[in-house]
């Protein structure tokens, strides 16, 4: 399940808000804060293959562009910054994904 940036929780779903500007916005169901989302985003988001976290969250192992969380390889995806988060994007390809693995689960063995 994705993890609300602001509290913390997991959530199964976000509540979804009219038109905020240009577009509709989506609130954590437990805070109701709302999240750093583009409404193009919210399938991968509620899927994990979006992640939206604090760069200082204690479930990610980082290594230059890449982080292991919850056993997964993101990339940190530059081109949606939103500080003070981390945007990270599930890196699909298997071969580089464990490699990456191995080497981020690594970093703490040496």
């Amino acid at each position: 399940m994705p993890k609300c940036p602001f509290c913390g929780k997991e959530i199964s779903r976000v509540d979804e808000h009219g038109v905020h500007l240009f577009e509709k916005y989506y609130t954590c169901p437990e805070c109701e804060r709302i999240l750093p989302l583009f409404s193009w985003k919210l399938e991968d988001f509620l899927k994990e293959k979006y992640v939206v976290l604090r760069p200082d969250d204690p479930e990610i192992k980082r290594k230059g562009d890449f982080t292991l969380f919850r056993g997964k390889v993101y990339k940190i995806d530059e081109f949606y910054f939103l500080e003070p988060f981390l945007v990270l994007e599930l890196v699909e390809d298997e071969l580089v994904a464990d490699i990456l693995k191995a080497e981020l689960e690594g970093e703490g063995d040496a």
